[in-house]
């Protein structure tokens, strides 16, 4: 095989070079301005959506607290019935005891 002949056979059997892909920078203009449409109504969409989860939050914390006073005032009112209802046992038993 000659140096021409081999040379030709090489070349036969390389791959051709794949074209260039489009890097970000060098995009479509167009899709650029899609892609960042696209972010900005995500972007917008979150924001409405964490806006809104931090109402509900606010709301259930809200709901707690109120829970959490009526069951403390609850616990008073029971702490001060037993209080009474010792003091009625308390003095039934002196009564007893003078008989």
């Amino acid at each position: 095989m000659s140096d021409e002949e081999y040379s030709e056979s090489e070349e036969e059997t390389q791959p051709e070079p794949e074209p260039q892909k489009k890097t970000e920078g060098d995009g479509d203009p167009e899709f650029v301005k899609r892609q960042e449409a696209k972010s900005s109504a995500l972007d917008e969409q979150l924001k409405d959506y964490i806006a809104e989860w931090r109402k509900q939050r606010a709301r259930e914390e809200e709901d707690l607290k109120r829970l959490k006073e009526k069951q403390a005032k609850r616990k008073v009112m029971r702490a001060e019935e037993e209080e009474e209802e010792e003091e009625g046992e308390e003095e039934e038993e002196e009564e007893e005891e003078e008989e």
